[in-house]
């Protein structure tokens, strides 16, 4: 069991970053999303508006399925891979 210990600490590092990168973007999304929607602008309003029952209108699990089928008909390495589905969940 000792002899994974590294691999698990760098598991927990990834994780961590990937956690916080996620979070610096939903609160900016959010922030973003919540401004729009107290616009006077109908237009404005209107998209905000779109985006946030887009999202809360449809299940994690179904958001989760279109970001990875979006991430695996783009070319990219398997790394960048493994971050781009993480960081989208």
């Amino acid at each position: 069991m000792i002899e994974f210990l590294p691999i698990l600490l760098k598991g927990v590092v990834v994780t961590i970053q990937i956690t916080a990168a996620a979070s610096v973007v939903a609160i900016a999304l959010a922030f973003t999303a919540g401004l729009a929607r107290l616009s006077s602008n109908r237009g404005i309003r209107w998209l905000a508006v779109g985006y946030v029952e887009l999202f809360r209108g449809t299940s994690l699990l179904v958001q989760l399925f279109g970001c990875s089928s979006f991430f695996q008909t783009s070319e990219c390495d398997w790394i960048l891979f493994q971050w781009r589905c993480s960081f989208s969940a």
